[in-house]
């Protein structure tokens, strides 16, 4: 099973998931769209923290944002 990059922040959650989570993705357009943008959130609030100018506003916005999609796809995932 190939893992995309997309997928490697809620496997890195959820690693006893793995196969449940890559089915989903592959057969489940609305959970790849989470998935998706729980990618993009979670790798644009590293490099917000990662940043010499850190704005904290869009740290929260992304963080919170993370949040939301990670309760979503744990939704998901417990059905």
């Amino acid at each position: 099973m190939l893992v995309t990059q997309e997928l490697q922040p809620i496997i890195l959650k959820f690693p006893n998931l793995k196969t449940k989570i890559i089915q989903l993705y592959n057969n489940d357009s609305n959970f790849k769209s989470l998935c998706d943008d729980y990618w993009l959130s979670s790798t644009l609030l590293q490099r917000c923290k990662m940043s010499v100018d850190s704005n904290l506003i869009l740290e929260n916005e992304y963080g919170s944002m993370c949040a939301i999609l990670e309760k979503e796809m744990t939704d998901y995932l417990k059905k």
